[in-house]
């Protein structure tokens, strides 16, 4: 490439090309994983002859993940909240060859709580089961 060109720009990623593995293990086909994000507190200090509070970075706030999928006869997500074992977990982006693209993992992920599908006779969408899952640790490697 010579010294003047303009690089491209990276492609924008698929969303719906992602995994999810439980302790190393594949979890099986989601049809959402919401809440991989990464926060931290605010310590507000208010100081003497200041009209505007004083802001610092606080600790890290721990992740909430809600992971959704048709709900089947598999009893795994089900039996890991009554478990509350933590495990390591991991968020796989793939590309549209599958191979791996970005990996986000949680250190010391339990589900907090488990979701089961809205039932409703009305209607004849796919019974859906949500599993929100806390991690101690975020990382994106």
């Amino acid at each position: 490439m010579s010294p003047n060109a303009i690089e491209s720009p990276a492609r924008p990623l698929r969303a719906d090309l992602f995994r999810v593995e439980i302790a190393g293990a594949d979890a099986g086909g989601f049809a959402s994983c919401a809440g991989l994000e990464a926060r931290r507190s605010v310590l507000v200090f208010e100081e003497g002859g200041r009209d505007v509070p004083r802001l610092f970075p606080g600790g890290r706030v721990p992740a909430r993940i809600v992971l959704e999928r048709g709900f089947a006869h598999d009893p795994t997500l089900w039996r890991w909240f009554l478990d509350a074992d933590p495990r390591e977990a991991a968020i796989v982006l793939v590309d549209e060859r599958g191979e791996e693209v970005r990996r986000w993992e949680l250190s010391d992920a339990w589900p907090c709580a488990w979701i089961a599908p809205e039932l409703d006779a009305s209607t004849s969408s796919v019974a859906i089961e949500r599993v929100e899952i806390v991690c101690e640790d975020l990382r994106c490697p």
